[in-house]
């Protein structure tokens, strides 16, 4: 027996919820042939349900089934057992098409088809075929004004076999039932008074009560308490001029469960006109996960606002055609415009123009893909005219195909440390001119204090000579030379002539050698030399700086090695390093070798070694020995440039200069100096 409520729901309600579902249903009986043709099969068939009664789907198609459609049908109904038919085996089983163009000459629309065993209360097998649209969605206003259409139909076709047969409303309710129960969202019949006559099982696993739990009671039962005051009256004026709300016309609603938890859920209405009265289908469709993965998305965004608009370097939004989209207040205050300011301008109009050209390269490369960002210092035009540095960096955001979005660019401020870079540029060659100038002044104290011994020699010899010349010449007067006396004279000027030019031939050698280093080391022209030879001339005039000390120094270099390149400038470098090794490698009495070794590395690249055995460089003053001013002799003379101006040198010649590690020189401190034998500066 049917409980009174569902008693309520005559065959005529149950075709009319059949007919409302928004999927194609056909219901076949155990001979396969049609029992019920739903208006959206209609609809999309152009066949109406009274021509296919009775009927196969072959008979009414006029052609075979496919395969696996008719497999399918044939196991629901022989063995019970369900099956689906995927869109992506199986996209257009059936001869379906679009109803604005079902004259049967378009594309068939994309299907996917639930074939399901059904069986009345006398065990009666049925197989009813569920067929949706995963194609474009159709316009549910002209899907409901089609299907109130057919459900006059369908009405007219139903009603004389309702009337004959009680039973058969029965068997029609739970065909129904089956029906609403497969259908994917819940499902709740109401009356005019908010009374629920009937239920779908989506509805009892989404709210927690069974359905004899349910039918009989008020709608407002499943309202959240906070709003069931005001509920009926909202019922009431829907009631009143009734009409179909699609789900996805975006309505939310608030539903309590049995057990008092909410939810928030997607709603959608439909009126239906039966002969007991008016009865009201609600769909509902659980939205919490969505309503909480967009409340994520809006903190998220919110969140990212804030970090954008508080971040204290300059951040902008850039469109692929270099206009400004978004900008925050720190990147306003380095370049002195305000938002609105900004939003006129593109990123080319603010960039100082000779910084354009460098940036266009890179900017390519980021939209072609062929980098992920990038990163530059430029100059830009603050609005008051003053350049600024800025260090920017760009990256790109894509779209899913793959286009570009929008750019993301980074601005921080570097006006001052460029400016600070700048004083110390000026400070650090101001340093080293003068640390030149104090090598040249140590040259020429050197040179003269050299000198002064072979012209102290030359004076000497000259005074003896001009005392000896002027007794000679007395006596000679007086007629009283002698041949022995005359002999010892000649001896005597022949040693003091020999002595004077052997000592101005020293003198003159290291004039000339200061003189060729030192007009190097002030000039910096390129010439052709000759490398040995040139060593040389470098050692001769750094001989007073080691003559007194118990230091060997060795040159191994071939004789055929000739140099096209800077001069004064290798020699800067040679001295800075042969002086390092006298300072820090033989400090005190200790004594030792410096051993100096050149020859070609390759066909085109000198390489020199200049090494020594003293005491040696630890491994953390290695790290910093080319760091500007650093020295480990503050206080005692020590600027901490010679090095780093060797350095220095090495880079401009086109080459470099480093520094060995304990494993490959173990005694005392080897550095090897390479760069191109003909100079490409």
């Amino acid at each position: 027996m049917m409980n009174p409520a569902t008693q309520q729901l005559d065959l005529t309600l149950f075709g009319r919820v059949f007919d409302v579902v928004n999927q194609g249903l056909i219901l076949l009986d155990d001979q396969q042939r049609i029992v019920l043709w739903n208006a959206w099969v209609a609809q999309h068939t152009g066949i109406k349900s009274s021509d296919v009664a009775r009927r196969t789907l072959s008979e009414t198609f006029e052609q075979p089934l496919p395969k696996a459609l008719q497999s399918a049908i044939n196991t629901a109904i022989t063995h019970g057992l369900p099956t689906v038919l995927a869109n992506t085996l199986h996209k257009s089983p059936l001869p379906l098409y679009d109803p604005q163009n079902i004259d049967h000459q378009g594309k068939r629309i994309q299907q996917s088809i639930h074939i399901t065993p059904v069986r009345d209360a006398n065990e009666h097998r049925y197989c009813l075929i569920q067929i949706s649209d995963v194609g474009i969605s159709l316009n549910r206003e002209q899907i409901l004004r089609s299907q109130a259409s057919d459900l006059r139909q369908q009405i007219s076709w139903r009603k004389q076999q309702i009337e004959r047969e009680v039973k058969v409303r029965e068997k029609t309710e739970l065909r129904i039932t089956a029906i609403i129960d497969s259908a994917p969202d819940a499902m709740i019949i109401a009356d005019t008074d908010g009374i629920i006559t009937l239920i779908n099982r989506q509805s009892e696993r989404m709210l927690g009560y069974l359905r004899q739990e349910l039918i009989g009671r008020s709608i407002e039962c499943l309202v959240p308490v906070r709003f069931r005051d005001n509920h009926p009256a909202l019922r009431e004026s829907y009631t009143q001029s009734p009409e179909a709300r699609l789900m996805d016309a975006g309505r939310v609603v608030s539903v309590m469960r049995k057990d008092g938890s909410e939810f928030s859920a997607e709603i959608g209405l439909s009126p239906i006109e039966t002969d007991d009265g008016m009865l009201f289908v609600s769909s509902l469709r659980d939205i919490t996960d969505r309503h909480h993965i967009e409340m994520a998305l809006r903190e998220a965004e919110e969140h990212l606002r804030i970090i954008f608009e508080s971040a204290s370097i300059g951040m902008a939004l850039i469109s692929p055609e270099g206009r400004l989209l978004q900008v925050n207040s720190a990147l306003c205050h380095i370049l002195g415009y305000t938002t609105a300011d900004m939003m006129r301008l593109n990123f080319q109009g603010v960039t100082y123009p000779d910084d354009l050209e460098q940036e266009i390269p890179l900017l390519n490369a980021l939209t072609a893909g062929r980098c992920s960002h990038y990163q530059l210092e430029k100059r830009y035009l603050h609005k008051n005219g003053h350049i600024v540095w800025v260090l920017f960096s760009q990256s790109k955001i894509t779209s899913n195909d793959g286009k570009t979005s929008y750019f993301i660019g980074e601005f921080q401020d570097i006006t001052t440390r460029k400016q600070a870079e700048e004083d110390l540029r000026i400070a650090y060659e101001a340093m080293a001119e003068t640390e030149k100038m104090t090598a040249l002044g140590g040259l020429v104290a050197g040179v003269a204090h050299e000198i002064n011994t072979p012209i102290g020699v030359n004076l000497a010899s000259a005074s003896h000579l001009q005392a000896d010349t002027q007794k000679v010449s007395a006596r000679y007067a007086e007629g009283e030379l002698s041949g022995d006396e005359l002999e010892d004279y000649f001896a005597t000027a022949a040693q003091a002539a020999k002595l004077m030019v052997v000592n101005s031939q020293r003198a003159a050698d290291l004039i000339q050698s200061f003189k060729q280093v030192a007009v190097d080391q002030a000039g910096g022209e390129r010439r052709p030399f000759d490398l040995r030879g040139y060593i040389d001339e470098i050692l001769l005039s750094l001989q007073p700086r080691y003559k007194y000390l118990p230091v060997r120094i060795a040159v191994d270099c071939p004789a055929d090695i000739t140099v096209d390149g800077f001069p004064g400038a290798l020699s800067q470098i040679l001295v800075n390093l042969i002086l390092n090794a006298l300072t820090h490698g033989f400090d005190g009495d200790r004594g030792g070798n410096i051993a100096i070794r050149a020859n070609l590395a390759t066909d085109d690249m000198v390489e020199i070694t200049v090494a020594d055995d003293g005491k040696g460089i630890s491994a953390d003053i290695q790290r910093r020995i080319f760091d500007p001013f650093f020295t480990t002799r503050r206080g005692q003379g020590g600027s901490g440039l010679g090095l780093s101006i060797a350095f220095n040198l090495a880079q401009r010649l086109g080459g470099n200069l480093r520094i060995c590690s304990k494993a490959e020189h173990q005694q005392g401190a080897a550095f090897i100096l390479r760069f191109p034998r003909v100079s490409t500066i």
